[in-house]
């Protein structure tokens, strides 16, 4: 009895011992599978970290690459409108130039003409002095052969004075004031 109960007590501690070596082995395995576990939980979240720094570091270079272009945009556009005020700017002076210049060449041509009727004014006011003058004469001539027939000689003198002197007269071009 005695060794029947040594025989169940060696099996119970012997049971007991694989009980206690196998809770080792769980509790190892236990601890193994939470180091496994806490080592995958750091690498993915070193991995989000990589990643979030990565798509923030994308992110930005993206940024800095749209607010270069759109600097190089803004400069295009602002040279682009300098330039075109400028030619608006040249445009707006050449206009203004032939317009002066038209507006001096119609004030010219407007004095020229002024000058033209004045200077013709002035002609057709000599010639009719000259007329009203040749037709005196004439009329003086004619009074004179009325009255004597010897007076012919000094008449045809006269007569070619006064031709001389119409002729001269026609041949002196009018004086421009």
């Amino acid at each position: 009895m005695v060794s029947t109960m040594q025989r169940d007590l060696a099996a119970k501690e012997a049971e007991n011992k694989e009980i206690l070596d196998s809770k080792k082995k769980w509790q190892e395995a236990k601890n193994l599978l939470r180091f496994e576990k806490d080592t995958l939980l750091r690498e993915m979240e070193l991995l989000r970290q990589t990643m979030q720094k990565r798509k923030e570091q994308e992110l930005q270079e993206l940024q800095a690459e749209c607010n270069v272009r759109i600097e190089q945009l803004k400069q295009r556009h602002d040279r682009a409108i300098m330039k075109s005020d400028q030619d608006y700017e040249t445009a707006m002076n050449q206009l203004r130039d032939m317009l002066e210049s038209e507006r001096r060449a119609t004030s010219h041509a407007k004095n020229e003409l002024i000058e033209l009727k004045m200077t013709l004014e002035r002609t057709e006011d000599e010639l009719k002095e000259a007329q009203q003058k040749l037709n005196k004469e004439t009329d003086e001539l004619r009074e004179t052969s009325r009255r004597a027939s010897n007076a012919m000689a000094d008449l045809s003198s006269l007569m070619e004075q006064s031709l001389v002197s119409i002729r001269k007269e026609s041949l002196v071009p009018p004086r421009r004031r």
